[in-house]
């Protein structure tokens, strides 16, 4: 039934009448022969399905030549060679076999046997969903979900899963259930999101299997995290540069930080998971070691030199929780991840964007962003002599003073106490130093909450800078 059901696929119907049935070629039958070889257990023959799609193909069969293509890169019936297969691929391509575009292009995606490069890749994939192979179409969605050599675009995405879906394509069928699970690129709908992936999981798609088990979607609309209930995602860095400005010093860099990272989703304009981290840093010359740890649980040690243009961290790499892998970590390591260094007055900050990269899936992930202040108070390794009024300013700065949203999008809010009647000031500068906002107001003792309209600002990294009657206190905030 099943090799029955192959032929009237491919070549139509065979109780047609003889006059409107397709006449197979010599090529033809081969390539069904070749299928019957791979898919019927009491013929299986690998080595012979090799031969019969090598001899189609080399008669110019496009079929054939896609299918050639996979048994070298599978290994099956000949010794792997992925030089072959990419070039079969590209033949077969050439010749109009539209799911071949699909094929051909996730050599690029994922650098096999070419330089990895993503807008080759989604040129690829355009071609074979132009010429109809709902695989290519599937792959065009995947890119524009996440941006990958191509504008990120959920709503184009949603569209593109939605014909590959309707057409039969499971990874698609899987992929908009995640939409509508998230909301990403349509109205978010549980019940469609179930449907789907219930679906897609029911024909076989192990991926939708696993999102139904987890209970939460990674996006959760109205429940985003805040930065005072944080929870560890352990992450690492290959290569990790700090920019420091012409007033930085090396040694200004030695000491622990403390802060946060967070986790985007591929928009970049959703928060969808944070955690505390806590960074120390021993310089010696221009050859700085570190650790790196997550609410108290080391991660990663780190081993830097100092240049000129920043500090550059080197082979580092370790494995975290990842939403769509909820039964084994992936292994991460840092690909051009850029941190910038500013000081103000005695303050230290660290911030920027971490751009992790997936060895599983050769793909860079979702963007992270990491901001750090560094502690005046070294944690136990290095006890720096306060003046009792200093400890007092650091006591009442942690309990009297909060800045949130942050990540902000528009506008902040300064939560303070004012200890005695007087004038408050807040300034907002950028992380070279330079004065960019500036308010005054007079209050009497309290606390008080006030919003600050940043909705001018430039998406980026600022200090916050609060002046009451008693104390001042700086904060490092991120405009998303």
């Amino acid at each position: 039934m099943k090799n029955l059901l192959l032929i009237i696929l491919l070549f139509g119907s065979p109780l047609l009448p003889v006059s409107a049935q397709v006449k197979y070629s010599k090529t033809d039958s081969m390539v069904i022969r070749a299928w019957r070889h791979l898919q019927n257990p009491k013929v299986y023959n690998p080595q012979a399905a090799f031969t019969l799609y090598e001899q189609a193909a080399t008669q110019g069969h496009p079929k054939a030549m896609n299918e050639l293509a996979r048994l070298y890169q599978k290994g099956l019936g000949t010794p792997i060679n992925q030089q072959a297969a990419f070039s079969w691929f590209e033949r077969a391509a050439n010749a109009g076999y539209s799911d071949a575009w699909g094929y051909l292009g996730l050599f690029y995606k994922n650098g096999n046997i070419v330089p990895q490069e993503f807008k080759e890749a989604y040129n690829c994939f355009a071609r074979g969903h132009v010429a109809g192979s709902p695989f290519s179409t599937y792959l065009l969605g995947f890119m524009t979900y996440k941006g990958l050599g191509c504008k990120q675009d959920y709503q184009t995405a949603v569209k593109l899963f939605r014909e590959a879906s309707a057409k039969g394509n499971l990874d698609a069928r899987y992929m908009l259930g995640l939409c509508y699970r998230n909301g990403y690129g349509v109205k978010l709908n549980i019940d469609s999101a179930k449907n789907l992936l219930e679906n897609a999981a029911r024909l076989g798609n192990k991926l939708a299997k696993e999102e139904l088990s987890i209970a939460e979607p990674e996006y959760k609309a109205g429940k985003e995290p805040k930065a005072e209930t944080l929870k560890a995602v352990p992450t690492g860095a290959q290569k990790l540069e700090i920019k420091r400005g012409k007033m930085i010093k090396a040694d200004d860099l030695n000491g622990d930080y403390s802060g946060y990272i967070i986790k985007y989703d591929w928009s970049g304009k959703r928060i969808i998971g944070q955690s505390k981290l806590e960074l120390h840093l021993d310089g010696r010359g221009s050859n700085i070691s570190g650790e790196w740890l997550e609410d108290g649980s080391a991660a990663a040690l780190l081993n830097a030199t100092l240049t000129d243009s920043g500090l550059v961290f080197n082979n580092t790499s370790y494995e975290r929780d990842e939403h769509y892998s909820p039964s084994k970590p992936v292994n991460f390591e840092f690909r051009d991840a850029r941190f910038q260094l500013a000081k103000h007055g005695n303050e230290v900050y660290i911030s920027g964007k971490l751009q992790l990269y997936s060895l599983k899936l050769h793909e860079p992930e979702k963007p992270i962003y990491v901001f750090l202040t560094k502690d005046r108070v070294d944690k136990g390794r290095q006890t720096l002599a306060l003046k009792p009024e200093e400890q007092l300013v650091l006591q009442s700065a942690s309990k009297g003073f909060m800045v949130y949203p942050n990540p902000f999008s528009n506008s902040f809010n300064l939560n303070y106490t004012q200890s005695n009647a007087g004038r408050v000031q807040m300034q907002l500068f950028d992380t070279q130093g330079k004065l960019l906002l500036q308010q005054e107001w007079n209050q009497e003792a309290g606390t008080y909450n006030k919003a600050i309209d940043a909705s001018a600002l430039q998406i980026g990294s600022y200090l916050v800078k609060l002046t009451t009657s008693k104390n001042t206190h700086t904060s490092l905030v991120i405009k998303y």
